[in-house]
């Protein structure tokens, strides 16, 4: 449901001293942590917060400015795209845009900002490998080449294919969201799964070229990802692969070779980041009461409610 803003709410430049502030923006910070934010989960807003959102949609639409669609990386927010901006982009970065932009279309009627950010998103995916159906890392924004072919779904990859299909939850109506992510999952699971874990990989010869096996935090987020499909069995598997990690360790590294089972040289720290948990409640959602009872397990910090394993091993990581 929605609250239209009220004709008296008005947003004066004057009073946003952000602007005076702020000269560097990263394109994919400002998007998903401001204009995001003008909605809760509802999709209610108030006239200000849906104005300074607009506002600020406006200012990084100069970022979409090049030949092929592909969006720079960073914008000045006052001056636009810096002159020394370099053209190259990452594929989360220039793809991870249109569930923002296309609900800030809507509220506003204003079609520019979702067209924008899903003709990127569409050209990311006519630049794939066509025989394994896979996405370099980084690519050109003015030439549409990729600069880095290694491809997988962590660092650099990740939101991409998130986005991709919570797009196509939220809007239905961009079908051809859901066919982009049908092929760009088959081509993840095809190539890049080995075992129950994901490798980077060249996107042109697959396995059969440079393969790089080590885990990384920000891949833990797949294992959720595939719940929204109902990939149970895949996704319980890769994250008893991942919690394997953490219980090795105590913390989940940033990076881990899960071959020579250690640590890559600089990724043994810990930035706190919540994909894990995030993959292990979505489990839990799917799976409460299929542990052999109506109530399921106990949980550490609830008793009284109906739980599954997931949720204790979060409760377990947790302390």
């Amino acid at each position: 449901s929605f609250q239209l803003p009220c004709e008296s709410d008005e947003f004066h430049m004057e009073e946003c001293t952000y602007l005076q502030h702020q000269e560097k923006s990263n394109l994919k910070t400002i998007n998903s942590t401001f204009v995001g934010n003008e909605t809760t989960t509802h999709w209610i807003y108030d006239g200000f917060l849906l104005s300074l959102a607009q506002d600020i949609g406006s200012r990084l639409l100069c970022a979409f400015e090049t030949d092929t669609g592909i969006p720079y990386g960073t914008v000045n927010l006052l001056y636009g795209v810096p002159k020394d901006e370099t053209p190259v982009a990452s594929l989360a970065g220039a793809g991870t845009l249109t569930l923002e932009f296309e609900l800030l279309s809507r509220l506003t009627g204003e079609g520019s900002f979702g067209e924008a950010a899903k003709l990127a998103t569409r050209a990311l995916w006519t630049r794939r490998s066509l025989g394994l159906n896979l996405f370099g890392k980084h690519i050109n924004t003015k030439s549409g080449q990729w600069t880095e072919h290694l491809s997988g779904i962590g660092s650099n990859s990740d939101s991409f294919y998130e986005y991709l299909i919570k797009h196509y939850l939220l809007f239905p109506d961009d079908s051809d969201f859901w066919l982009m992510f049908v092929i760009v999952y088959s081509g993840v699971w095809e190539n890049n799964r080995l075992g129950d874990w994901y490798a980077d990989i060249d996107m042109n010869h697959g396995l059969d070229g440079h393969v790089r096996q080590v885990f990384e935090s920000l891949m833990a987020f797949y294992p959720g990802m595939q719940v929204l499909l109902g990939e149970l069995t895949p996704s319980a598997k890769t994250l008893n692969s991942f919690f394997l990690v953490r219980e090795f360790l105590g913390l989940l590294p940033e990076r881990f070779n899960f071959v020579h089972w250690k640590t890559e040289s600089g990724g043994d720290i810990h930035p706190l980041r919540p994909e894990l948990l995030e993959s292990c409640y979505f489990l839990h959602l799917a799976t409460i009461g299929l542990q052999g009872s109506d109530c399921g397990p106990c949980s550490k910090t609830d008793s009284n409610h109906r739980t599954s394993t997931w949720l204790w091993a979060a409760d377990f990581a947790l302390q």
